[in-house]
Order: structure tokens, then sequence, then C-alpha cells
């Protein structure tokens, strides 16, 4: 797909909000080898300067992680195909439109783990809910910047 930045029309609120609502996307950081990726629900604060996510103690970016790294977080909502047909008018190509946001910043391990608030996300839960208070490690994730 094309990044065009003309296509970039969100505000950093709205991309913030979107994020915030959807709440789960794909965590990427760098490594010698090839980029490590891993799905991850995560919360963002309220003024939108660091996230909370929550990666398993055997995860490999856990154990790569001795210090902040750079990362991405990519959160992607609709998509769908568009026909060439669609546009009425000759020799066009077929594109696919789609929702995504990027969060770019710094990727560490914090040194507080006792934190009693509980995830509850916006889908409801049929076993319970998964605490930060529970065992595994939550790495923060600190603003950068922000893309859409």
């Amino acid at each position: 797909m094309h990044p065009n930045p003309v296509f970039h029309d969100a505000e950093t609120a709205q991309n913030l909000a979107f994020a915030r609502a959807r709440a789960f996307g794909v965590l990427a950081v760098s490594a010698q080898e090839a980029p490590l990726i891993s799905h991850v629900p995560f919360l963002i604060s309220e003024d939108g300067d660091w996230a909370e996510l929550h990666l398993v103690r055997s995860n490999p970016i856990v154990r790569m992680l001795k210090e902040a790294c750079p990362a991405r977080i990519a959160v992607s909502g609709p998509d769908g195909y568009v026909s060439p047909d669609w546009y009425g008018v000759p020799d066009q190509v077929p594109t696919w439109n789609y929702v995504a946001v990027h969060l770019t910043g710094e990727l560490e391990l914090p040194r507080m783990r006792n934190c009693a608030a509980c995830w509850t996300g916006s889908r409801p839960f049929t076993r319970r809910a998964w605490r930060r208070s529970r065992p595994g490690p939550l790495a923060r994730w600190t603003q950068r910047r922000w893309r859409g």
C-alpha cells in the first residue's frame, strides 16, 4: 500500500481516540536477525503520552528488552477493496481503503508491577478480566510521535 500523506487527514486526538477504542494492535521492534512482532492489548493514558501493554514473560520482545528501545504499534481498523469499475472512468486501477494508526515511541519494562486497575476493553468478558496485578510483565510505551 502507498502511504500517501494526502490520506493522513485525521487529527492527533482522533487518531488517539481510534487507537484507544480499538485497544489492540501489532507491536514491532527491531532485532538483529529480523523485526520482532507481537499482537498486544494496550491501554492509552488519558493525556495520550503513554500506553501500557501486556506481554508474556516468554515473549522474545520481553527477553531482549534490557533497556528502552524504539518501537511501533500498528492499530488496524476496517478495510475494503475498491473496484476500478466504481470510478466510472476507463483505465483506473483497483485500490484498498483502510483505517490504520501507527503509534511510535519507546518501549520499556516498568519498575512498578502491582497496579490493581483492571483491563476491561470494549468487549464483555466470559472469563475473569485480565488484571495488571496478575503475573506477566507489562511494558510501558512512551510517546515520541503519534501518526495516523
